[in-house]
């Protein structure tokens, strides 16, 4: 079995009311492919959305399953909405070409 590491890091401008999120992989590990780095973040997101049923109030927020599956739906589709919405969205292969 190969085991693949990906962090999610947040930094959130209060001021701007926006937040960078940045998607990285190890250099050293195989290149995950977009798809398959989006359905592994998704079965990330549905383990906690499983939580939500196991965990204390103080933690979940008394939030159910579906309350918090409508707001992530409700999410995504304000970001594809949005003109705003990951206009700045790059992949490793982007980046090293700005360097050059």
């Amino acid at each position: 079995m190969k085991s693949y590491s990906i962090t999610v890091k947040v930094e959130h401008d209060e001021e701007a009311e926006r937040s960078i999120i940045s998607i990285e992989t190890p250099k050293d590990q195989e290149l995950l492919d977009l798809p398959r780095q989006a359905i592994t973040l998704a079965g990330g997101i549905a383990l906690i959305i499983r939580r939500l049923e196991t965990t204390t109030e103080e933690y979940n927020l008394g939030m159910k399953e579906d309350e918090l599956m409508k707001q992530i739906v409700d999410y995504l589709q304000r970001e594809f909405v949005s003109n705003e919405s990951f206009n700045d969205g790059f992949t490793n292969d982007d980046y090293k070409d700005e360097e050059k």
